[in-house]
């Protein structure tokens, strides 16, 4: 509930200001911070290989202080190598996304931006390990706020690229909170030998080879997706696409994470007491689907009144969109958080193995609707296909948690 109450806060700041940023940035400005943002997203995953999900698991504080810097330098030197790439391949990539118009310097925006979501990323894991839940909360908060006081006053500004620096800003300020609170509590915090690094980068090496591809497949089946939309359709559609996953898909998604932040660590003490976390896996998709079903059946029905009447007239059309999509949503909603029973249990090489499945099926639906020119057909058919993928993922997040299993790497 402390998760709840500090998401819910910092994502209804963004919520209220949209009617404000519809009239300020059109849609090709925002479908061309939703191809920037996608783009970022998998860089994040590169650059933490995601082993900053890993620093809950170890027992001894040692190991999880190690593993936190290996983290953090993994971020850095990953942001190195992706500028060097993209100043060597400027130009096909532009060409390819259809960025020829953008400023030059918005490329390599990108990689700063992953680079401070992905430090992000791994201090709001770490404080997840130490159950300072409302310190994350006020994270949230203020990266809220700040990216979306940024994005109002340089939209006011006429700053075309506003939702993209306002995003930056808005990470860099939760940095900061998060740095400062963690530095004063680090006075014991030790550097660790580059040997003691790559120990522990090691012995949780599972992450890389099975849950950073999962999670690279995921984000392709989301993120990917919209860059492909941005291929075959125009800016305006990525536009639409990306306004519904602002005020839908990512206040649902954080609301949804804050519950599945606190699953695992209650998940992982079952596994450590009973050797299963089946309780806790119950009540957990007992609230999810009571949190999700009335609000998500409400944007069912009314979606399309709903943009027309906040966001105005050059949005209705996304209203239409959403209704395609709320199915989706609703199973990501229920599903995702749980589906991090697949981390706690060590079955990382069967989340590989539906990523891998849910990335090339979504993929294939865009291209056959990009194909015949058809948004709708793209829509419906990307919608669908993940629909079906979320419930085989509950299926086979709820039949582990009912299995009694003795986990080896948690107990170090």
């Amino acid at each position: 509930m402390t998760l709840i109450t500090g998401t819910t806060l910092s994502q209804l700041i963004p919520l209220l200001i949209t009617p404000l940023l519809t009239r300020l940035y059109s849609p090709e400005d925002f479908g061309l911070v939703t191809m920037v943002l996608g783009a970022a997203n998998l860089l994040t995953i590169v650059f933490t290989c995601k082993y900053e999900a890993a620093l809950i698991l170890p027992k001894k504080e040692e190991l999880a202080r190690t593993l936190f810097q290996a983290s953090i330098l993994l971020c850095l030197a990953s942001f190195c190598v992706s500028e060097f790439l993209l100043f060597l391949f400027s130009d096909l990539i532009s060409g390819t996304f259809n960025l020829q118009q953008a400023p030059y310097w918005l490329l390599f925006l990108i990689p700063a931006l992953a680079l401070v979501q992905a430090v992000n990323l791994v201090l709001q894991n770490w404080v997840v390990r130490n159950e300072k839940f409302k310190l994350l909360s006020f994270n949230k908060v203020i990266e809220s706020g700040s990216y979306s006081g940024s994005s109002v006053v340089l939209g006011i500004l006429n700053n075309s690229l506003g939702l993209i620096i306002g995003r930056l800003t808005g990470q860099i300020c939760a940095i900061f909170f998060l740095g400062l609170t963690f530095i004063k509590s680090a006075n014991s915090f030790k550097f660790a030998s580059f040997q003691k690094i790559f120990l522990s980068l090691k012995e949780y090496k599972k992450f890389v080879f099975y849950f950073m591809p999962g999670s690279l497949l995921n984000k392709a089946s989301v993120d990917l997706n919209f860059l492909l939309f941005g291929i075959y359709f125009d800016n305006a559609t990525v536009g639409f696409i990306g306004l519904i996953n602002r005020i839908a898909s990512a206040p649902a998604f954080l609301i949804a994470n804050s519950i599945g932040n606190v699953y695992r660590k209650q998940a992982i003490n079952e596994v450590h007491e009973t050797g299963s976390c089946y309780q806790t896996y119950k009540k957990t998709f007992i609230v999810l689907v009571s949190l999700a079903i009335i609000p998500f059946g409400a944007v069912f029905f009314l979606a399309p009144y709903f943009f027309d009447l906040f966001f105005g007239s050059g949005w209705s059309e996304a209203g239409k969109f959403m209704q395609v999509l709320t199915p989706l949503y609703f199973l990501q909603f229920v599903a995702s958080p749980l589906s991090t029973t697949f981390i706690v249990l060590e079955k990382q090489e069967l989340n590989f193995g539906w990523q891998s499945g849910l990335a090339v099926s979504t993929m294939i639906a865009v291209v056959i609707g990009g194909i015949n020119q058809s948004v709708y057909m793209a829509l419906t058919s990307y919608s669908v296909t993940y629909s079906l993928f979320y419930v085989v993922n509950l299926y086979i997040s709820y039949y582990l948690s009912r299995q009694t299993i003795v986990i080896n790497n948690v107990q170090n």
